[in-house]
């Protein structure tokens, strides 16, 4: 059965499963925690796991930002080399 969206989770495409939120549903969670609501509230308003809002809270704690992570993989094709 394919996962149903919630009215928040159309305005911001979130709908696939296993895509990253947008900056705009990680700054609602992070609003919507700061308000005191729980987190298992916030999942359950946002169609989100509580996973999801455990990571995006402690990304928040640790690097202060609301954009995605550098991701570690190859390194770029593009680097100076001296002749």
């Amino acid at each position: 059965m394919p996962q149903q969206c919630t009215i928040l989770q159309e305005i911001s495409a979130n709908c696939a499963t296993g895509g990253e939120l947008s900056i705009a549903m990680r700054a609602l969670i992070i609003s919507r925690l700061e308000e005191g609501v729980s987190q298992r509230k916030v999942a359950d308003e946002l169609g989100v796991p509580r996973s999801t809002i455990e990571n995006t809270l402690r990304r928040w704690k640790k690097h202060n930002t609301l954009q995605s992570l550098p991701r570690i993989g190859w390194p770029s094709v593009l680097t100076v080399t001296v002749f």
